[in-house]
Formats: C-alpha cells, sequence, structure tokens
C-alpha cells in the first residue's frame, strides 16, 4: 500500500503512536485541498491511501491497509463497471491533463479537453491498467451535447493498438448531438473492440429519423467489429447509402497487435458474417433486398428495428420481394419507427419476416400540412397484420397525431382482428374507437393483459373497477380518465378487488384542480381504495391552450401520490380534525401554490406547508415529481 519514493507535502505534520482517532484535523485539511485530479473523487483513491498511510503509526497503517483492501476487492469492481465519459478513461493515463468547457448561466459551452503526453508510449501506465479491467461498460460521449477534444487521440490510439485498453468491455456507446464529433466514431470503434465486446450502440447524431453516418464509415466499423469482435450480438448503426462520400479511415497499420484487414467488404458482406447477432437497430436501407436476404440468414437474429427517414422519397418498398422460406428463423419482435402506411403493408406480405413475430411496435409517419392519399388505415392494415403474425403477444401502435380526423377510427373490424391475438401487452396512440360498446371489450378480451395504453380513450372514473376486477395481472393503465363527475358513482364500499398489482395509472387528470376538497377527497379515497399500490403518472394534454390548468392539475396529481405521507404528518398538527378536514387543508395549500410555481415543482410547492416536518416527506415528494409524476 505504500509506495516508496512518495512524500508529503512539506509542513505537514505526522502522526506517532496508536491512535484511535481517524486522522487528525491536519491531515484532513491536507486531505481536502488535495487537487491532483480534477474528475471524479474515485480517482484520487491511491492517493489518499498514500498520503494517510505515510502520516500515521504503523498500527493504523497495517489496519487501514487491511480494511481498503477489503474495500477496494467489494467496491472498485463496482464502481467502474459502468463509465459515463470516455474522459474518465483518458484522465487515468500518466501525465493527462483535464481542461473544463466554459460555462454560463444554461451550463457548459464548448469543448472539454484532454492533454495526453506527447510519449505517451514511454510512460507507465499502471493506474490505467489497475482500473481498465473493470469495464464492462462505456459511453464515450456522457453528455450528447458537451464536445470533447483530444488534441493526440492518434497517440492514445496508437497506444491502445498494441493492447486491448479494455480488455472486459461489453457494452459501447458511442452518442453525440454535435456533427463536429462524428468524423472520431470509427476511430473509438477501432480503439474500444476487442473480443469480449457484446452491444455496440451508434445512435443517430440528430434524429433517429435522419442517418447521420456516411456509407464507408458505417462499413468500416462493420468490418472493424466483425474483425475484433467476433461476439457482437447487438448492434445499432444508421448510415446513408451513397458509397462514394469522403469518408477517409485512419491509416494505423494494426490494432491489438493484429495487422488491419486491408480487404474492404461491403456492408452486406461484413453482416453475413455476424453469425452471433441478435439484433440489429438501422436505418431504412436494411430493407433493401440483399440486405434481407442477408440478415435472414443469420441464424440467432431476433429483433429487428428499422428507422425511416423524413420526408424521403425512395424509400425501399419490399414489395414483391421474394425470401428464402428458413429466412429469419428465430426474429420474433419487429420494430418500424415513421414508417409509411405502404411500405408497413409491403412487410407484412412477407410471411419470412412476419409469421414467427411475438412482439411489433410501429410508429407511422408524421406528415403535417400535406393531405395524403397514404393515410394508416386501421380497417384494411390491422386485420392483414393480426392474420399474418397470428402469434403476437405485444402490440404498439402510434397513428399520425397530425391527422386526427383521419386516423381517429379505430373501427369494429380493426378491433375484431386484434382481438384475436392472446395480447399480454397493447398501446395505442392517436386512434378513437368508432363505438362507445367497443371500450368494454378491452377489460374482457385480454384477461392476461399487464400493460394497456391507450390515452386517447375516454372512461369514466366510476368505471376504473371494472379493469381492476377483470384485468388482475394489470400493471400498468393509461386512458383518459373523465373525472367531471357524478361523484355519487364512487363508492369505494362495493369495490371487492382481491389483487392489487397496477402500478402506474396514466393519463391528463384534466380538470381535477378545479375541485374543492371535499370532491378531491371522494376521488383520492377511490383510487386509494381501489389502486392502493399505483402511482398516478399525469400526462399533459397538447390540447389544452392553458398552461396553469396543466399545471395544477399534473401537481395535484403527483400530490395524491404523497397524500398519506402528508396526511400522517398533518396528524401531529391538526389531532382534533377529521382525515377529510385535514385532506382539504392540505389540498387548498396545493392548489394555491400550484399556479405560482413552475411546472412541476412538487417539492417547492410543498416547502411552506411542511418546512417543520419529516425531510423524507419532501424528498419522496421531488422523487415522485421526477420519476413518476410526469412524462
Amino acid at each position: 500500500m505504500v509506495s516508496s519514493g512518495w512524500e508529503p507535502r512539506q509542513g505537514f505534520p505526522r502522526t506517532h503512536g496508536p491512535t484511535k482517532c481517524l486522522l487528525s484535523n491536519s491531515l484532513f485539511a491536507w486531505l481536502h485541498s488535495f487537487r491532483s485530479y480534477p474528475m471524479d473523487k474515485v480517482f484520487c483513491t491511491p492517493e489518499l491511501v498514500r498520503g494517510i498511510c505515510e502520516n500515521v503509526a504503523l498500527v493504523d497503517t497495517i489496519h487501514l491497509a487491511l480494511t481498503c483492501r477489503d474495500i477496494f476487492t467489494r467496491a472498485i469492481p463496482i464502481v467502474w463497471t459502468h463509465v459515463s465519459g470516455v474522459s474518465q478513461l483518458l484522465v487515468l493515463i500518466e501525465g493527462a491533463t483535464y481542461e473544463k468547457p466554459l460555462e454560463d448561466e444554461w451550463g457548459p459551452i464548448g469543448d472539454a479537453i484532454i492533454h495526453l503526453p506527447d510519449n505517451l508510449e514511454d510512460l507507465p501506465q499502471s493506474r490505467f491498467g489497475f482500473y481498465a479491467p473493470f469495464v464492462t461498460s462505456l459511453e464515450v460521449y456522457n453528455n450528447r451535447y458537451q464536445g470533447l477534444s483530444v488534441p493526440l487521440l492518434e497517440s492514445f490510439a496508437l497506444f491502445a493498438f498494441t493492447r486491448a485498453p479494455l480488455p472486459n468491455l461489453k457494452r459501447l456507446s458511442i452518442s453525440s448531438g454535435l456533427s463536429s464529433s462524428t468524423k472520431y466514431y470509427s476511430l473509438w470503434v477501432d480503439i474500444f473492440s476487442c473480443s469480449s465486446l457484446e452491444e455496440v450502440r451508434i445512435p443517430s447524431t440528430t434524429s433517429v429519423k435522419r442517418p447521420s453516418i456516411p456509407y464507408t464509415m458505417a462499413s468500416h466499423i462493420t468490418n472493424a467489429l466483425n474483425q475484433h469482435c467476433p461476439e457482437i450480438q447487438i448492434l445499432q448503426l444508421y448510415w446513408d447509402d451513397n458509397p462514394s462520400d469522403s469518408f477517409t479511415p485512419h491509416g494505423f497499420p494494426q490494432i491489438h497487435g493484429d495487422p488491419i484487414n486491408i480487404t474492404k467488404s461491403s456492408m452486406d458482406e461484413s453482416l453475413l458474417r455476424y453469425t452471433s447477432l441478435t439484433s440489429i437497430s438501422g436505418s431504412m436501407y436494411l430493407l433493401k433486398h440483399s440486405t434481407l436476404i442477408i440478415l435472414g440468414s443469420l441464424p440467432e437474429l431476433q429483433c429487428l428495428d428499422i428507422h425511416f427517414p423524413d420526408y424521403v422519397p425512395n424509400i425501399p418498398d419490399p414489395d414483391h420481394y421474394i425470401l428464402p422460406p428458413d429466412s429469419f428463423p428465430k426474429l420474433n419482435q419487429l420494430l418500424l419507427s415513421n414508417v409509411r402506411e405502404s411500405v408497413a403493408t409491403s412487410i407484412w406480405k412477407i410471411p419470412a419476416i412476419v409469421a414467427r413475430l411475438r412482439s411489433v411496435n410501429i410508429e407511422f409517419e408524421e406528415r403535417t400540412g400535406v393531405l395524403y392519399q397514404d393515410v394508416p388505415d386501421s380497417e384494411i392494415f390491422i386485420p392483414l397484420l393480426c392474420t399474418q403474425s397470428p402469434h403476437i403477444h405485444e402490440l404498439v401502435l402510434e397513428f399520425d397525431p397530425n391527422i386526427r380526423p383521419l386516423t381517429s377510427d379505430f373501427t369494429e373490424d380493426a378491433f375484431n382482428a386484434i382481438s384475436k391475438l392472446e395480447l399480454t401487452r397493447l398501446e395505442v396512440f392517436h386512434a378513437y374507437m368508432s363505438k362507445d360498446t367497443l371500450w368494454e371489450r378491452l377489460i374482457y378480451t385480454w384477461p392476461t393483459l399487464t400493460v394497456l395504453r391507450w390515452p386517447e380513450h375516454h372512461v369514466k372514473l366510476s368505471k376504473l373497477s371494472l379493469f381492476a376486477e377483470h384485468l388482475p395481472n394489470l400493471e400498468e393503465l393509461a386512458v383518459w380518465i373523465d373525472i367531471s363527475g357524478p361523484f355519487g358513482e364512487l363508492d369505494e364500499k362495493s369495490i371487492k378487488v382481491s389483487q392489487h398489482r397496477l402500478r402506474i395509472l396514466e393519463s391528463g387528470f384534466h380538470d381535477l384542480g378545479r375541485f374543492g376538497g371535499s370532491f378531491a377527497y371522494k376521488i383520492y379515497r377511490y383510487l386509494r381504495t381501489l389502486i392502493p399500490n399505483a402511482k398516478l403518472k399525469a400526462r399533459a394534454n397538447s390540447n389544452i391552450i392553458s398552461y396553469k390548468d396543466v399545471n395544477v392539475d399534473c401537481t395535484c396529481a403527483a400530490a395524491i401520490n404523497v397524500m398519506e405521507e402528508l396526511l400522517a404528518f398533518q396528524r401531529h398538527h391538526a389531532l382534533d380534525e377529521s382525515i377529510e378536514k385535514q385532506f382539504e387543508m392540505l389540498w387548498t395549500t396545493v392548489y394555491k401554490k400550484a399556479k405560482e410555481i413552475r411546472f412541476g415543482e412538487l417539492r417547492q410547492l410543498l416547502l411552506s406547508h411542511a418546512a417543520n416536518g419529516l425531510p423524507w416527506i419532501l424528498d419522496q415528494c421531488q422523487m415522485n415529481q421526477s420519476q413518476d409524476g410526469f412524462t
């Protein structure tokens, strides 16, 4: 533990003799002033231990060494399992310095700069080598909109190419919102690719609907991964289809001691060798006939995720595609984002892709200001989907919200089609049922549902008991709850629900804030009796113009989530009042303050009412607001 040659700062007093105190005040002051590394405090651990051991008695040093060995053995591998920001690794290099970016009132601006030493290969890197084996997950950019500049990155690349810098890395993510960072993507992949790597995610620079990786760079990345990562299982990569782009890979002769494969394979040729791949997420060019044939031959592929760009006329349409009958032997999940209805229809005419699907997620293309003839028609497409994919258990459909009058009619034929599926998860967005009687079939058709989200579907508050009674496995429910009354129907005493698995109730809770304390108390009692373990999750309604109304409704919904704790505190100050009266006092405070604060600041809202109460109540309010209360 003690490193020879290290000396304490001048004037630092040494301690003598065994002592039970942890450290002297002077040592605490010295440790507090230690600023050798400006990054995470864990970087200073070896230096702190070294400083302590040099300045306490031998018996304390031995005890501390044994304690630290146990702590290091247990904690360090856990702390370094996931690293957010490659700068945290680069700063471990001997002689590296970190320069913080400038900041304004909105946060950091400009690039953070890592200065690496010129003679990197000649310096001992025991510090980097100590932590590197613990890292199994790395995000190169910890902030999508924070730039990172490494002037001598090539020097680190040469150092890394002689060995695998992170030998146990399993997950690599390279995501930046700055287009200037894109040119380094392939170099980061080359640096950190290793035999243990299983998952690589490179999302789009700006939007997943717009490919940002040139074709030649994407081809270089897939070739590098194929050469050095034989066990790659998950790949997320978006590219365009212009083979004549100007990307030029680096000219290093070898990576990790192995000669670089100078053979320039095409994207299809690279993907053909990904025999362990289980999931791929990419741009619309995954739908090219040749690429589909390659993907269909991969024996382990289970998930296909395709994102379509905005306003691109020449989208590959797989109409009349013929694939070998044994294609996609294990494909069970298909996700389509921003897809046109005609393209989706063509896909569902290819049995090799859709016949064995168990999970389907479709987000139809948004079109603003233009009336298209190609409008998603639930009455035509959904029966086709259900007929061709009869084994679906999870179905998510998101229609275009910008042409609501055309997509609002979720017909009885469409509902009859999905009713034949044995669903455990159903989510439908921006669609309305054409008949009022269809909503009751939601309750009785799929008794094993665990997630039901249909935010545009209107349900009276008094009818929520039907969901609780007939969907015993339901854990998440999202509907438009009509709480306009009458409240005489809210009889919590008649509710007989044996299981309470519901954990999230999501709605806009429109007009919840306009009710007085007595009516709000009836709502509160009804919900707590019906779904005692569920949190209310307020979904802001884009159709409501009044910002204050949204603020009040969402804040009141969040207050209900912590009302039991607040009532417990309130009882200490109003012992003579009934629970209903105590609730009304709290509700009045919530209502008044909700109009004065910014959207969702529940902690600030309740400070004036419970400042002298239990701090954990306020912490729970804040946690509820940030995690459970709003979307």
